[in-house]
């Protein structure tokens, strides 16, 4: 639950650190298809390894967070920011060759020059600075002095923990989540509610049938959810914590639409996990600060890789299992009036996923959709993109978007046109919070195989909105506002009710990301028509190969492996930061 946005951040800081090729701004460097269009709109809004590789990670400081009381963050009056002001006298027991100008203080002396790999040494310029500060302040340092919550590594290990209590269900247990969704509720009940609490590296599953009359009666669950997980945890002795996580569900007969005859299944969900007020702060702003960083080392040549692998060892070597480095370069070129295009293109390494593994996340990520994904403004702006991703047949992703030397991601166009405002000057996407942006999700393809035959399926084209606000807290919203119609809907139409399905999807799916304080809470609702006999008796026995993967072991799971290498890396920075 607190790894949410996790994913993406590794994702695209994945593509980033593998190769950085930097060029100067010069004329011939421009892209041919740079272009300029001056924009009469009104301007928006200007802003928007001290562990040892075979020691396990809950030995340190992950045990003090277990308990409340004994965490590691409980205010920012615990805490010194350490600042070292060169000299040699704070490197005591630590190597000078070490310590020849390194990315946490430019300097000589500081806490991290004695813990780089040896050899490893930093230039003392301004671009590792902002690598430094990107990392340290501008990602570790908020979380560990807000006045409540936990420090980034320690929510990263929460992530790992629940995993590691999923893959310790019994199959008794996993069975029963699996009957959940498929049997249903038996007369005169409606619905079944399911418990899920994961804690001490166990799952407990508790499921009661209910009688649920009206849609008010569901539709009011997540708000009571919310409002009572945390005095229930408490009661029972599991309160929220690192390793501790509520899951809520509800699924049961649907409400029947008028405009479409046809009964459905609705599902409703909840996740109660510990967080950090800052959390989405000081993820976003790592993001801005690393692009800052790369923009202005234009005028010279800068290894990321080596900038990254020196601050997060670890992650480093996990991704190098999961991208082809051979094939992984970042460019940066100048466009025009300052605005910068960023180029990302990777492979993923089936091969490194297979040896490093297993055989079944292999053959997982072999059957990744291909697609083309475009961040884009309000439906009034559609044809200004903020950034655009595209995955191929051949696994290979390419990541582009523009930004100023201050890292604001800047509009375009999709053949590179930039959008000026009047006085000439970029227009500039706008925060998160308080915006709205649509994700169109095109060119959807599903790699099938069945009886040895090969080959993949048409998905409809969907539009989602994402809507982020802040009142009392930040809130993340994504609704599905369009979706197309799928191939061959009448050839499916035995099975399920194509036109119903794409009905309710744009009515019903929602889901929430609640930073509440120190917690985070994730809605869910969807409606799905009902499924034929047939159909659903084929995805009964395909559930079991997803049920393989989701309750597999930690070891084998490249994205909790990952996790659970920035968790060891972070903790590792953030103890300098703690005197």
């Amino acid at each position: 639950g607190s790894g949410c946005g996790l994913r993406l951040w590794f994702h695209v800081m994945g593509l980033a650190c593998s190769r950085l090729l930097v060029h100067p701004c010069t004329a011939t460097d421009a892209p041919e298809d740079a272009d300029i269009v001056e924009d009469n709109h009104p301007s928006f809004p200007s802003e928007i390894n001290n562990l040892e590789d075979g020691e396990s990670y809950a030995s340190s400081s992950y045990q003090a967070a277990r308990a409340p009381t004994e965490r590691l963050a409980t205010g920012s009056q615990q805490y010194a920011v350490h600042t070292c002001q060169g000299g040699g006298a704070a490197n005591t027991g630590g190597s000078s060759a070490r310590s020849a100008g390194c990315l946490a203080c430019g300097m000589q002396g500081c806490g991290l020059c004695r813990v780089l790999p040896e050899g490893k040494t930093c230039d003392s310029n301004e671009t590792g600075q902002l690598f430094r500060e990107a990392l340290m302040e501008d990602l570790l340092h908020p979380l560990l002095v807000a006045p409540k919550g936990w420090p980034l590594s320690q929510l990263l290990y929460h992530a790992v923990e629940c995993k590691r209590a999923v893959a310790n269900s019994s199959k008794e247990e996993q069975q029963r989540l699996l009957r959940l969704f498929f049997d249903g509720a038996t007369r005169p009940h409606t619905h079944s509610m399911c418990t899920v609490v994961l804690h001490s590296q166990t799952m407990q599953v508790s499921i009661e049938p209910r009688a649920l009359t009206s849609d008010s009666s569901t539709s009011s669950l997540p708000d009571i959810w919310q409002a009572t997980t945390r005095q229930k945890a408490a009661s029972q002795g599991t309160p929220l914590a690192p390793g501790v996580a509520w899951h809520h569900i509800c699924v049961g007969q649907g409400p029947r639409h008028p405009e479409r005859s046809g009964a459905s299944t609705e599902v409703r969900a909840h996740v109660a996990a510990p967080g950090n007020p800052r959390q989405l702060g000081s993820i976003l702003g790592v993001f801005r600060s690393v692009l800052a960083a790369i923009s202005c080392s234009a005028g010279g040549s800068v290894q990321l890789h080596d900038a990254f692998a020196t601050l997060i060892p670890r992650t480093m070597r996990v991704l190098e299992h999961l991208l082809r480095v051979e094939e992984t370069d970042y460019k940066v070129s100048e466009a025009a009036c300052g605005v910068q295009q960023h180029r990302i293109r990777t492979q993923w390494n089936l091969e490194g996923i297979g040896k490093q593994f297993g055989s079944h996340q292999q053959h997982l990520w072999q059957g990744r959709p291909t697609y083309r994904l475009r961040v884009e403004g309000p439906q009034g702006d559609r044809e200004w993109v903020a950034i655009s991703v595209t995955e191929t047949r051949n696994f290979r992703v390419e990541v582009t978007f523009y930004t100023t030397a201050s890292g604001h991601l800047v509009w375009s166009r999709s053949d590179g046109a930039l959008r000026l405002l009047q006085d000439g000057r970029p227009a500039i996407v706008p925060n998160l919070l308080g915006s709205t942006f649509m994700v169109y999700v095109e060119h959807l393809r599903l790699p099938i195989g069945t009886c040895g035959c090969s080959g993949a399926v048409d998905l409809p084209s969907m539009i989602f909105s994402l809507i982020a606000t802040q009142e009392q807290y930040p809130i993340i919203s994504i609704r599905c506002t369009n979706i197309g119609r799928f191939p061959m809907e009448w050839f499916y139409a035995p099975l399920f009710d194509g036109t119903l399905m794409r009905m309710l999807l744009v009515r019903c799916f929602a889901t929430e990301v609640h930073f509440n304080e120190d917690e985070v809470h994730i809605h869910l609702s969807i409606q799905i028509p009902l499924l034929s006999s047939l159909l659903k008796a084929a995805l009964k026995v395909f559930s079991y190969k997803i049920a393989e993967i989701i309750f597999s072991t930690v070891d084998s799971d490249p994205i909790v492996v990952l996790t659970e290498a920035f968790a060891r890396d972070a903790e590792a920075l953030e103890q300098l930061l703690v005197q």
